[in-house]
């Protein structure tokens, strides 16, 4: 058996580019460390691309898992609510954006959001079926058009929908994030969403902000709409909800759009793709909640994100040929190094984090060249100031440093993994 696990995880580490990271075995984890089997802590600053909100092994979240085994909760999809299900949806409603929302629950993003571009495609009966989508890594589906985020794309739609009026084809809904999590954690141009907001207000259209990975207190407000005064038609919040041991997404319908859609307030028969959301899974949800909110994660996201961006353009101030741009709000960051021949590439700087000083962070999807930065939100100063200081060293290698550091990690990790 232990011959197996060695094979086991020699194959994983090849497949994941024998990266540092590869031949890292944690044993446990809490609040925003990681212990390994040869003791060796780690600082987590990817939590799971934002998924551990709370923090590993949450008093919170461990007690509401013990509380369902304890009473023998149903942990079925089984066709009639529980009383955890109902608790987690009132208390989600009464916070959502605007004040009240219609709430149901899906077990991935992509199943959320699916069901909120359904719901908004409702709102003219079908007739308006194309969904503008300033999302970027959002697969393209049928009756859906892509535009670039930022204002360039704000600014076609609003051209499309003024020049051609009621004669084209109007699009029935708008989906957008307030950050963009696939270019590196960014910040639209200022207004941005608040243009989305009139033009949806003008035009008939549903806005869907696609909160599933910078809500729920991330950017240091419960909803990273606030930031900007909006209050979006459909909410999608989530990957975070389940404290990075449940699947649990929601879709926030607002009142409002609720009562368009249905004509008055009665009834709607909303998507249905609820597996696994029960039991355990509500009962996390709500300790998750609960941990934001009475336990101050959300007011230190905004805090200590805040220091933690204003060290890191002071950062990028004494290290301007290396570091362009720091993007983000609060604890959700993306720290863009410069493009050039002899640039570091974000996985190489990842790299380097782990191997050299013990912190994990992760790298953009769309963008090579940025490193985010998503810890707990009970993520301090001092580990703010580890984190920085640690990049600081980074930055002042040169490129042959950096290039036999790096190789001397990943020979390292090959070495790791196949013992």
């Amino acid at each position: 058996m232990r011959q197996l696990r060695r094979v086991v995880a020699g194959r994983a580490g090849w497949r994941t580019g024998n990266t540092p990271a590869s031949a890292f075995r944690p044993v446990r984890a809490e609040g925003t460390q990681i212990v390994g089997d040869d003791g060796r802590i780690v600082l987590d600053c990817w939590a799971g691309n934002g998924a551990v909100l709370a923090g590993h092994h949450h008093p919170r979240v461990f007690a509401a898992q013990q509380r369902h085994e304890l009473n023998r909760r149903l942990g079925t999809a089984e066709p009639f609510l529980a009383d955890a299900q109902v608790a987690l949806a009132a208390n989600l409603a009464e916070l959502a954006p605007g004040g009240d929302a219609l709430v149901s629950f899906y077990p991935s993003r992509q199943e959320a959001l699916l069901a909120a571009m359904m719901l908004a495609q409702r709102r003219h009966a079908g007739k308006r079926p194309l969904i503008v989508n300033f999302s970027p890594e959002i697969p393209l589906i049928k009756h859906m058009v892509p535009l670039p985020y930022g204002e360039a794309g704000a600014l076609a739609l609003q051209l499309h929908l003024r020049k051609n009026g009621p004669r084209a084809l109007l699009p029935g809904a708008i989906l957008a994030e307030p950050l963009s999590v696939a270019l590196g954690n960014r910040l639209p141009p200022a207004g941005f969403l608040k243009r989305l907001r009139r033009l949806a207000d003008e035009f008939g259209l549903v806005l869907i902000s696609d909160e599933s990975r910078c809500g729920l207190g991330r950017t240091g407000a419960l909803f990273a709409s606030e930031h900007d005064g909006i209050v979006p038609d459909i909410t999608v919040v989530g990957s975070g909800l389940g404290g990075g041991v449940a699947d649990i997404v929601a879709v926030l319908l607002n009142r409002r759009m609720f009562a368009r859609i249905v004509g008055q307030m009665k009834t709607i028969t909303m998507p249905e793709d609820q597996r696994g959301c029960w039991g355990q899974t509500m009962l996390i949800g709500s300790a998750v909640l609960n941990a934001l909110i009475d336990d101050g994660l959300i007011r230190n996201a905004g805090v200590v994100g805040q220091y933690l961006r204003q060290r890191l353009l002071e950062l990028r101030q004494r290290h301007p040929q290396r570091l362009a741009a720091i993007h983000g709000r609060g604890l959700m960051i993306g720290i863009e190094l410069r493009r050039s021949p002899a640039a570091i590439v974000a996985r190489t700087a990842a790299t380097l984090l782990f191997a050299d000083h013990g912190i994990y962070a992760g790298s953009a999807q769309g963008n090579r060249h940025v490193l985010t930065v998503t810890p707990p939100l009970s993520f301090s100063r001092d580990e703010a100031d580890q984190l920085v200081n640690a990049l600081e060293t980074i930055l002042s290698y040169n490129y042959v440093s950096l290039l036999w550091r790096t190789s001397r990690a990943n020979r390292t990790a090959r070495i790791s993994v196949m013992k």
